[in-house]
C-alpha cells in the first residue's frame, strides 16, 4: 500500500508536479531523439508533448495516489498511457506506413494491427516515458513524494489537457485513421489494463526492506534495456522467422524481468535502489545520443543531442550525489535525513487551513512511499 494522502491537496504542488510535466516528455520522447531538439522545442510540439506525456504521467501517478497503489500498478498505468498514445494519437499500431516502423510495417502485421511493433512500444512508454520520470522527480523532491501533487482543478485542467492533445493528434497526426473495431479494441484494451493496475492483488514481496544492492538494480535495469528492446526492434524480425515466436518471446522476457525484480524488491525501496533501476533504463539512451546526432536518419535535423545527453547525465549525477548524501545523513542520525512525510489539512481555531506535515505510519530509514511489487 502507498503512504499518502487519500484526500486531494488544498492546492497543487507546483514544483514536483511542472517537474514531471517537463521530465517526461524530455525523457520519452527528446532523449530518445524521437523529437530531436530542433523538432521537439517548437510551440506546438511543446503544447503537444507535454499535455500527452507531462499529463500523462501526472494522471498515472495522481491515480495511483488514489487508488493506494504502487510501482506495479504505475508501470500497468503507463502500458495503458503507451496504448492510447500510439493507438489513438499517432495510430501507430495500425498504420503500415508510419514513419518509425521500418520491416515491423510488414513483420508481425496481423488482422492491420502492427503487433510486434504495438508490444515493444507498449512496454517503452511505461517504463521510459511514465515511470522512470516518476521515479526521478520523487527523488528530486523527496519531501512531497508522499502525497498527492494535484488539486481538484489541476487535475481537472491535467485530464482536459491530455484529452484534447489525444484528439488533436488523431485528428492531425497523419491521414490514415484506424476503424471503429479498432478504436473500440483501444479503449477496451485501456480499461483492461487500468481495471488491472487498480486492482491488484496485495502486495506479494517482502514486508521488510530490501537487502540488494542498487548496483544489481542498476545493471539488471541496464540488462533489459539492452537485451529487450533490441531484440524485439533490431534484430528480432531479422533472425526470427516467425513474428508470433518474437512477440511470445517479448512476453517471456517481460515475465521473466518482473519476477525478478519482484524477487529483489520489497514493499519499502531505497531511494539509492529506486535512482540504481532509473539510471540502468536511461544509461543506454544516454550513451547513444552522440550516435543519434551523427549517424541516424531522421527526416528533422539532430543537431544538439549529444549535449541533452550530457544534460540529462549531469541531472542523473548530481541527484545520485544528493541521494548518497542524504543515505549517509541517515546513517549518522540514525533516521531518514529528509523522511518522507504525509501533506494534511487542519482547521485552526479562525477556520482558515494550514498545512500540517506528519510523519508516515510505518517511518523506515529511506524508504520509499511507494511499495515496488504492489
Amino acid at each position: 500500500m502507498l503512504l499518502g494522502n487519500p484526500l486531494p491537496p488544498s492546492r497543487t504542488l507546483l514544483k514536483p508536479a511542472v517537474a514531471l510535466l517537463l521530465l517526461s516528455p524530455i525523457t520519452g520522447e527528446l532523449l530518445s531523439a524521437s523529437s530531436p531538439p530542433i523538432a521537439f522545442f517548437t510551440p506546438f510540439s511543446l503544447f503537444m508533448l507535454i499535455g500527452l506525456y507531462g499529463c500523462g504521467a501526472l494522471l498515472v501517478r495522481e491515480y495511483a495516489r488514489r487508488w493506494g497503489r504502487g510501482w506495479v500498478s504505475i508501470v500497468l498505468l503507463g502500458a495503458a498511457y503507451g496504448i492510447i498514445e500510439e493507438g489513438l494519437t499517432a495510430k501507430s499500431f495500425f498504420d503500415p506506413t508510419w514513419m518509425d516502423l521500418g520491416i515491423l510495417g510488414l513483420y508481425g502485421r496481423w488482422l492491420d494491427v502492427n503487433w510486434v511493433w504495438s508490444q515493444g512500444l507498449t512496454i517503452y512508454h511505461a517504463i521510459v516515458s511514465i515511470t522512470v520520470p516518476i521515479i526521478l522527480i520523487q527523488l528530486t523532491f523527496p519531501a512531497s513524494s508522499g502525497t498527492r501533487w494535484l488539486g481538484r482543478k489541476a487535475f481537472f485542467a491535467a485530464h482536459a489537457w491530455f484529452i484534447a492533445v489525444v484528439v488533436l493528434g488523431f485528428a492531425l497526426i497523419t491521414n490514415f485513421y484506424p476503424n471503429v473495431v479498432q478504436v473500440i479494441g483501444i479503449i477496451m484494451a485501456v480499461f483492461i489494463v487500468a481495471y488491472a493496475a487498480k486492482n491488484r492483488p496485495p502486495m506479494m514481496g517482502r514486508l521488510t526492506a530490501s537487502t540488494v544492492g542498487t548496483k544489481r538494480f542498476y545493471v539488471l535495469s541496464l540488462l533489459m534495456m539492452v537485451t529487450f528492446f533490441p531484440l524485439i526492434f533490431w534484430v528480432g524480425p531479422y533472425v526470427v522467422p516467425y513474428p508470433l515466436i518474437l512477440f511470445l518471446i517479448g512476453i517471456v522476457a517481460c515475465a521473466l524481468y518482473g519476477k525478478v525484480y519482484s524477487r529483489w524488491g520489497s514493499k519499502y525501496m531505497s531511494e539509492s535502489q529506486l535512482l540504481g533501476i532509473a539510471g540502468g533504463v536511461l544509461t543506454p539512451w544516454m550513451i547513444l545520443t552522440p550516435l543519434q546526432e551523427t549517424g541516424i536518419s531522421n527526416p528533422d535535423s539532430t543537431a544538439g543531442m549529444t549535449f541533452v545527453g550530457i544534460i540529462y547525465a549531469i541531472y542523473i549525477i548530481i541527484l545520485a550525489v544528493t541521494v548518497r548524501r542524504r543515505r549517509v545523513r541517515s546513517m549518522v542520525t540514525g533516521a531518514a535525513a529528509k523522511p518522507y512525510r504525509v501533506m494534511t489539512l487542519s482547521m485552526n481555531a479562525s477556520s482558515s487551513f494550514n498545512r500540517r506535515l506528519s510523519r508516515p505510519v510505518i517511518p523506515l530509514p529511506q524508504s520509499s512511499p511507494m511499495d515496488s511489487p504492489s
